[in-house]
């Protein structure tokens, strides 16, 4: 997918190193590591017990990847702060390894009465009180290797999370699994992406384990809630504009290529092309059909219709108004042209595919060939739901733009 690699922000710490590594493992495409020593590496004074889903151990590296230093970013999923900063959004949530905690001793030990255990958190605690009530219990900072080099002076043990542990190569250490439920995600890796940036957010949806609803929108806009990936791109035509009374717009792409401001009688498919224009006239119907609806509604005896549109458009305007004797000029406005803006992302994590016109079926169809049986395929209005229909595919009920 990519020549060069993609940056990502991590902590400064063998165990980041080892996630990195990790993630790199599953990603078909190369990484390379900026490594921040974070306010929470450099602060060892707060204890954790008295922090909630705060940005301490992420907050640098959300900073550094908003502003462009690196493109993802890489955490423990147990370490996000809650919501996530505006502008980076959850890209994927990977299905991790053993999420329980374990309580390392020193070697040849067994737990006992009286023993002091290094934690930072009460809910650990009260699950090592379960296997000994009688233990004392002190707070303890550092990355891995700090708080495993206290059991060689004041403590009898510490408790780490198992998959720390794992990762690290670490299993061989005397340790017991505490009991009880831990802390949610925890042994998850979290990979953020800024929310703008649709290529990663489509290549790294594979990877996430989040029971989501996933919906890959294929149109040239984004929208809420779904991963884009237009698969169609737009060119505009000069033209000249000649003198009219009335004026049609099919699509919002036409409206943004117009090159006047709109006047006399507008008239538009659809809300959303209607809203840009400031329409006179919208046809609910958001088709061809429903536009001549509307002119069978209008005095059009003195009128001279202007219909500038696409070059892919049925033609059931003009025969209307050649029919009807109507003058008009319908020029094409642009070309629409199938459209790979980067390497196609999987489609297995996906739930449903977008189609927001019938030049998106024809572009998927020659991009990916066979349309998969696991999703739904949603088309947005009729002349879209057909073209899907043409090409004998499972077609669900069409939905209004």
């Amino acid at each position: 997918m990519h020549s060069s690699p993609v940056s990502v922000g991590c902590r400064e710490s063998n165990l980041s190193k080892k996630q990195f590594l990790e993630l790199q493992s599953l990603l078909p495409f190369p990484l390379t590591p900026t490594y921040v020593t974070t306010h929470g590496d450099r602060d060892r004074k707060t204890p954790l017990r008295t922090l909630d889903k705060c940005d301490f151990f992420t907050r640098d590296i959300d900073q550094m990847q908003l502003r462009g230093a690196c493109r993802l970013s890489l955490h423990s999923a147990k370490d996000l702060t809650d919501p996530i900063p505006d502008g980076l959004t959850i890209a994927a949530s990977t299905a991790g390894i053993d999420s329980s905690d374990s309580l390392v001793l020193r070697d040849g030990e067994t737990l006992r009465p009286g023993m002091t255990i290094g934690s930072s958190s009460p809910r650990r605690e009260e699950a090592a009180r379960q296997l000994e009530p009688k233990l004392n219990f002190v707070d303890i900072r550092g990355v891995i290797e700090e708080r495993l080099a206290l059991l060689n002076s004041d403590l009898d043990g510490v408790v780490i999370a198992e998959a720390a542990l794992v990762r690290l190569g670490l299993t061989h250490l005397n340790r017991l699994t505490l009991p009880g439920d831990t802390t949610p995600l925890q042994g998850q890796l979290a990979i953020l992406a800024r929310a703008d940036d649709h290529e990663m957010l489509a290549h790294l949806s594979y990877l996430d384990s989040r029971p989501l609803h996933r919906t890959l929108n294929l149109g040239l806009d984004p929208r809420p809630n779904t991963i884009h990936y237009p698969i169609i791109h737009t060119t505009p035509r000069q033209i000249e504009i000649p003198p009219y009374t009335h004026l049609i717009f099919t699509s919002k792409t036409a409206v943004y290529y117009f090159p006047q401001e709109p006047i006399g009688t507008i008239i538009a498919v659809g809300q959303a092309t209607a809203a840009a224009c400031n329409a006179t006239h919208i046809a609910q119907n958001e088709c061809a059909e429903g536009i001549i609806d509307i002119l069978e509604t209008l005095d059009l005896a003195e009128a001279h219709i202007l219909w500038p549109h696409s070059a892919l458009s049925r033609p059931l305007i003009t025969d209307y108004l050649q029919k009807k004797g109507v003058r008009f000029d319908a020029p094409i406005l642009y070309d629409t042209y199938p459209h790979r803006p980067y390497a196609p992302p999987p489609l297995d994590p996906f739930d449903e595919i977008l189609f927001t016109s019938p030049s998106t079926v024809s572009a998927f169809k020659s991009l990916f060939g066979l349309f998969p049986d696991h999703c739904r395929l949603t088309p947005m209005g009729d002349q879209t739901a057909a073209a899907l229909r043409h090409t004998h595919c499972r077609v669900e009920k069409s939905v209004d733009a």
